[in-house]
């Protein structure tokens, strides 16, 4: 069944600080718009078709992840959903690899499916790899979830800290060392503190590098908030919080303390038409929408973080440390921001007093709303000047793609550290340069190379990172075209280094046609995505996201 949202401007939920006002505006409610004017956000078939055409074209998923979901469905059929998915484990994973984080923790397993993507997916590989010692500490308080959990971690031949040694000639154990613990995660983070300071220094386990939250949402923030105060968290750490739209219900939450009234509440469309009540205050949906709402805006709102809202399945917000204190600017540059973001609904409310609704794409909506919680440096002129550009060419939709696009790129550049790397737009490269100012940023697409280049000379120029936007409104022959570079840079002699990271924007352009369904096994599918984006050949792996006009990462070596 395919269902929109309807969302009414008042909107129930907690109060959210007043300093994260500026930061929790709801930018798609118009200008204007009466509090019990409901908002019916549409377009969720379609962000569906779109889902399922980004599956259809990633490799498959991993078998015994395969039969994980399919256990997990059978033995707790109203909690099956809460599994992360294919995309968002191997996201997770290329993170993990990334990250180089010695030292994982997960705060709620579950049936360990993000745990079996984090801890042998995610294990670090090459020179990373050298000497083992890498763990997964998993925080979860239900044993019947842990009994599942454990048997995953058997079929992925993950080594489970505790459990019986393998029996001789087996396989050896594969990823990271996982550390399940039973109890409430709270009471967890205290004990590893304590072991921390009781343990002599030579023997202390590393803090953690990553942190990937997906327990109980009422208590995100103040997970984060005990790590950081245990001084459990390296330096560079990076959070990811799960699920902080929830269900699209965060869209429905005051952005102030002004909205108490229910406005409408949430209602349901089914695709009969027929609509019931969603989240009406004081419900359960309710109640942990507000509080992850309110997670999301106090971190857009803390200067010492910055923040990444990836509009994807149920939101994943990306959280880390700012090396100095964010010069954040709360005046006209943030209300011109602001102003931007809201054109969607503005634009489309002209006309809408003869209507009961004012209609909004669910896909601009949630982009609108993570952009608004997507933090960074203070922005200069030029940067405002070419936004301003920006709206005034494409709209806000278009303004708002492209900030989540640069911070994106931003948090992919902190964790590589490329030597070099190419941007095809002037705000792509300052957004790399503003995170990595060694890198040497070229321009996409690269110039020829010279004739007669000395082998020192081509290793030296290596790109190891390449972020292509080919645009939201392009043709599939410009997209194509843009994109035609890349196959000559990854082929043997290419500039594109041994390890390399490639993040495509806009892409579903030039996968129009590729493909149109869910995948079923056949292998010739999922290729069919790198070829048409130039990856064939080349990539080790690859993953199409439905966000940003449809994403593409592509990757080699030891990332």
């Amino acid at each position: 069944m395919h269902v929109v949202w309807l969302l009414a401007a008042g909107g129930g939920g907690s109060r959210v600080a007043a300093r994260a006002a500026s930061s929790c505006a709801r930018p798609w409610l118009p200008r204007g718009a009466s509090a019990d004017a409901p908002v019916l956000l549409v377009g969720a078939a379609a962000a569906d078709a779109a889902a399922a055409r980004a599956a259809a074209l990633s490799p498959a998923e991993p078998a015994e992840l395969v039969a994980l979901r399919a256990e997990a469905a059978a033995a707790m059929p109203s909690g099956a959903h809460m599994v992360s998915g294919a995309a968002q484990g191997r996201l997770l994973a290329l993170f993990a690899r990334l990250s180089g984080a010695p030292r994982i923790l997960e705060v709620g397993t579950f049936v360990g499916y993000a745990s079996v993507w984090l801890g042998k997916y995610g294990a670090p590989t090459g020179a990373d790899a050298a000497g083992g010692g890498a763990e997964l500490v998993t925080l979860e308080r239900d044993e019947r979830c842990a009994a599942i959990a454990r048997r995953a971690f058997a079929r992925a031949g993950l080594r489970v800290r505790g459990a019986p040694d393998a029996p001789a000639g087996a396989p050896a154990p594969a990823g990271r060392a996982v550390d399940l613990r039973l109890g409430l995660a709270a009471e967890s983070i205290v004990e590893l503190a304590a072991e921390a300071r009781a343990a002599p220094e030579e023997a202390r386990a590393p803090p953690f590098g990553l942190v990937f939250i997906d327990g109980d949402k009422k208590a995100c923030a103040r997970y984060l908030a005990a790590l950081r105060a245990q001084d459990l968290l390296a330096r560079g750490w990076v959070a990811l919080v799960d699920n902080v739209v929830f269900r699209g219900h965060a869209l429905a939450q005051p952005a102030d303390g002004d909205g108490d009234g229910d406005g409408g509440g949430v209602l349901l469309e089914d695709a009969d038409g027929d609509t019931s009540r969603l989240s009406p205050p004081g419900s359960r949906p309710a109640s942990l929408a507000a509080a992850l709402h309110e997670c999301t805006a106090q971190l857009a709102a803390d200067r010492s973080v910055e923040t990444l809202l990836l509009p994807l399945r149920d939101g994943l917000l990306l959280c880390w440390q700012a090396d100095e204190p964010l010069a954040r600017v709360d005046g006209p540059l943030e209300r011109a921001r602001a102003r931007r973001a809201a054109e969607p609904l503005r634009a489309r409310a002209a006309g809408a007093d003869d209507s009961p609704a004012v209609r909004v794409p669910i896909s601009a909506a949630l982009t609108a709303y993570a952009a608004q919680h997507t933090t960074g440096r203070a922005p200069d002129a030029a940067e405002e000047a070419a936004a301003d550009a920006v709206g005034e060419a494409g709209g806000a939709d278009e303004a708002n793609r492209q900030r989540l696009l640069a911070a994106f790129a931003g948090r992919l550049a902190l964790w590589l550290r490329p030597a070099a790397a190419l941007a095809s737009s002037p705000r792509l490269a300052r957004a790399l340069m503003a995170v990595c100012p060694a890198t040497d940023v070229g321009a996409w697409p690269p110039p020829p190379p010279p004739a007669a280049a000395g082998a020192a000379g081509s290793r030296a120029r290596e790109v190891e990172l390449v972020v292509v936007d080919v645009g939201a409104h392009a043709t599939p022959a410009d997209a194509r075209a843009a994109l035609r570079p890349l196959a000559e840079l990854g082929a043997p002699g290419g500039a594109l280094g041994a390890r390399a990271l490639v993040l495509l924007a806009g892409v579903d352009v030039a996968l129009d046609g590729e493909a149109g369904g869910a995948s079923g096994g056949d292998d010739e599918q999922p290729r069919a995505g790198p070829r048409a984006l130039g990856l064939d050949g080349w990539a080790d792996e690859w993953l199409v996201l439905p966000l940003c006009g449809g994403v593409c990462l592509g990757w080699r070596g030891a990332i």
